[in-house]
Formats: structure tokens, C-alpha cells, sequence
């Protein structure tokens, strides 16, 4: 994430990438790229991951922590 993105506009970019490399036929493992968004925001967000851990796994999509991340 560059310094002057906001969360939205970051997690636009991760859906446009993931949405391109669906495209050209990769399958993308969706909790891969949640891994990486928490690495991303942790420093910032520790608190909000440390409850996020505490989500049931069938509620640990895309959207749901874009709109926690977006909240805080």
C-alpha cells in the first residue's frame, strides 16, 4: 500500500488484481490475500485483527473485512 492510499482505494486495487489473475485462468486463494491485507494493516490495526481472528471462517470474506478495516 502506498502512503497516500486510503483503505478503499487499496482494497479496489487487491479486487482488480485478484479479479485479472482470475481472468487469465489462476486461481486465487482467497485466504491468501486476506493473509496479505493483514499484513499490510497490522501495524495500524492490531486490535481489529486480533477480533478478526475471533470471526467464524465462514464469515471471513473479502467483504466482511473490507468493511471492517473501512469502520475503524
Amino acid at each position: 500500500m502506498k502512503q497516500n492510499d486510503n483503505i478503499s482505494s487499496y482494497m479496489k486495487k487487491i479486487k482488480l488484481i485478484v479479479k485479472h489473475l482470475n481472468d487469465l485462468g489462476k486461481k486465487v486463494n482467497k485466504s491468501l490475500v486476506m493473509t496479505k491485507i493483514n499484513f499490510v494493516f497490522l501495524p495500524n490495526y492490531e486490535k481489529m485483527f486480533d477480533a478478526w481472528d475471533n470471526v467464524l471462517t465462514t464469515k471471513k470474506m473479502f467483504n466482511n473485512l473490507q468493511a471492517r478495516l473501512l469502520k475503524k
